[in-house]
């Protein structure tokens, strides 16, 4: 006896459908999640390098007021110095801070990708087996 396999089709296209549903939308929101912790991290590191850059350019300001005040020339020339030193601190730890930002950013814009990649994925139906079976009587 033959089993018509038509009246199980709408049944199962309508299963399939709400599996790719689900998994498109675990898919979404894991990588979703990703890349919102990145951007989190992203935002208290350049809060972590605002402060840095702001000691520095105290610091430097210090020196260079210092300076302008000192009556010895060695020890203004000694704080022109060290105000010089801070300014290229600031000045490095920017640019530390801009390529760590641009990796961070490729790194989200990656997860980004997954997520449309996930919401666009195919679908594939492969014959994997065949069951036979009769009923002995």
């Amino acid at each position: 006896m033959a089993i018509d396999a038509a009246r199980f089709t709408p049944h199962l296209d309508t299963r399939r459908a709400e599996l790719e549903k689900e998994v498109q939308g675990r898919n979404s929101r894991y990588y979703d999640q990703q890349e919102e912790l990145l951007y989190r991290n992203q935002q208290d590191r350049k809060a972590e390098h605002e402060g840095k850059i702001r000691e520095y350019r105290a610091k430097e300001k210090d020196a260079r007021k210092l300076a302008r005040q000192a009556d010895d020339p060695m020890e203004q020339l000694r704080l022109k110095k060290e105000a010089r030193k801070w300014e290229q601190r600031a000045e490095e730890a920017d640019e530390d801070f801009r390529d760590a930002r641009k990796k961070l950013r490729a790194e989200a814009d990656k997860y980004l990708e997954l997520i449309e990649q996930s919401l666009q994925g195919t679908q594939e139906t492969e014959h994997l087996f065949t069951i036979r079976w009769r009923i002995a009587t």
